[in-house]
């Protein structure tokens, strides 16, 4: 529509407000059943049609639930007969919050799935005949339906609780609950483990938030932060009778990209995440694809001696788990591998030892507009664009033209000082910091160097198609070189956002599809 005083073109957002006479707009909701949730719009519909298709679901509504500043979905639940979602204890009907969440991870992308279930005897219904979602019972997120409290015990887990309330704005944590579940996001968990390095004095990683997300366990891990190694393979759901999934993460080696992923397959196939050697700083870094296939191979031989192999990369992790495939096919091991978005960067990226730290940063987490100077450098503002879009203000703390001036060394130290001194990877160490940097450049230049083999069967290619396109390089030039069916198909997303919200959605359902 055109603006009537100045001609220009604006556009409906779909929220509904009104003028204040003091001349402000109160936006009061939207004309549609569109929400925000941890940053995703969420359409309420898609939710609300996963819930009734649920075995024993006569019919359901799905609304926000805000708790001290925490928005979360809630599901008002009608059971039909023999539900089994829904139990009688002591005459009262009671959802069965676990087992609802883990049928909906099935089908809905984690964000999407309710946290919060109430079972009624029938939806309130409007004069209109409609679902009157303002005469739904009140729903508290901390003491929804099916939920045990129980309080954290005394020492290191009230200790954390404590942390988990203050950060999440939630009057009470129980030593059950989950971090993701009560409102923790990948911000919330960042600025987690500052608190725990500030509190506790030990050094976690995202990682470490991420495998062990329930208070009791992350207790465990606090007390014995070394306990629990997995070496080279982590395991990010251990439940399902499925084949398990194989995932190999990007340069960066960051499993936490598929932490999500994980929580669509739970309760249907293990999901294990494969560890790039030399994150630690002990381990030789590895300097071929090759190699990393090799290493990849024998740790999913040592763990499943037979049956079945699935494997899922991301970025550079698509071209290990190709090779590792190609490797098994070879065995005559059933292997088949799905590739996500992997597609080589600019060489003059890789070529830049600074512009691939700046990268290294950003696709581990820190926004861009943290660094001022960036929108300057040639080409790199296209690069950017790819990275998630974060609606918060952050105020820029590092200089481009200032590290440009130094060394890489002096550079890690001066980007891990500023970082970790703003709550930003907090409790990692310069020494993890470099060595995690070490592998990712490594990585990166390794898949520049990797011709892939044919391999015996299809090998279906999800390809972000939101990326920018640079006329100097092409991203598919390795893949095109190669005699392999490819079977390509485009997901509306850029490479740093494929993993995550609606995007995340079609990876899972291709993963149904091509790895059955």
């Amino acid at each position: 529509m055109i603006h009537p005083k100045t001609g220009e073109r604006i556009y409906r957002t779909g929220d509904l407000g009104y003028f204040h006479p003091d001349g402000y707009i109160v936006i009061e909701g939207r004309e549609d059943n569109q929400v925000k949730i941890n940053g995703f719009r969420v359409e309420l519909g898609d939710v609300e049609h996963a819930v009734q298709k649920l075995p024993g679901i006569a019919d359901a509504a799905v609304m926000p639930v805000h708790e001290k500043g925490t928005t979360l979905l809630g599901a008002w639940i009608v059971p039909g007969q023999d539900c089994p979602f829904v139990k009688d204890e002591g005459g009262k009907p009671v959802c069965q919050r676990d087992e609802l969440m883990k049928a909906l991870g099935r089908s809905l992308p984690a964000y999407m799935v309710p946290s919060s279930y109430m079972a009624l005897d029938a939806l309130p219904i409007s004069q209109s005949g409609k679902t009157d979602r303002k005469h739904l019972p009140p729903m508290h997120p901390a003491e929804d339906a099916g939920s045990r409290y129980e309080a954290p015990r005394p020492g290191c887990e009230e200790k954390l609780a404590a942390i988990w309330a203050d950060l999440l704005h939630l009057d009470r944590v129980g030593r059950d609950d989950n971090f993701f579940e009560i409102g923790g996001d990948s911000l919330t968990a960042t600025l987690l483990i500052g608190r725990i390095h500030q509190a506790f004095n030990v050094e976690l990683s995202v990682l470490s938030i991420y495998s062990m997300p329930v208070l009791k366990g992350m207790a465990l891990g606090i007390g014995n932060p070394e306990g629990g190694s997995a070496g080279l393979v982590q395991t990010l759901s251990a439940e399902g009778t499925g084949t398990p999934l194989w995932c190999v993460p990007g340069a960066e080696g960051s499993p936490v990209t598929f932490y999500d992923f994980a929580k669509n397959f739970a309760g249907e196939n293990p999901v294990r995440c494969f560890l790039y050697p030399g994150m630690d700083g002990k381990e030789p870094v590895l300097t071929s694809i090759e190699d990393l296939a090799s290493r990849l191979v024998q740790e999913v031989k040592k763990a499943q001696p037979e049956g079945p192999i699935r494997l899922v990369g991301f970025c550079v992790g698509g071209f290990v788990a190709y090779a590792a495939a190609i490797l098994l096919q070879a065995e005559g091991r059933d292997a088949r591998c799905l590739l996500v978005d992997a597609q080589l960067l600019p060489r003059r990226i890789i070529d830049n030892e600074l512009l691939a730290l700046l990268l290294y940063v950003i696709m581990n987490g820190l926004p861009p507009q943290c660094i001022s100077g960036l929108d300057v450098v040639p080409g790199l503002d296209e690069l950017l664009k790819m990275a998630p879009r974060s609606s918060a203000a952050f105020e820029p703390f590092a200089d481009y033209a200032k590290l440009a001036a130094m060394d890489t060394e002096g550079r890690l130290v001066s980007l891990h000082a500023d970082c970790t001194s703003r709550g930003w990877f907090a409790g990692m160490t310069l020494a993890r910091f470099r060595a995690g940097f070490t592998v990712f450049l490594t990585n990166m230049r390794a898949a520049y160097a990797y011709r892939p083999l044919p391999a015996e069967k299809p090998v279906a290619f999800l390809r972000a198609s939101e990326n920018p396109r640079d006329p100097q390089d092409d991203p598919m030039a390795v893949w095109k070189e190669c005699k392999s069916s490819l079977a390509v198909r485009d997901v509306k997303a850029t490479h740093m956002t494929i993993m995550h919200g609606e995007s995340l959605r079609d990876v899972c359902l291709a993963v149904r599809q091509e790895l059955a």
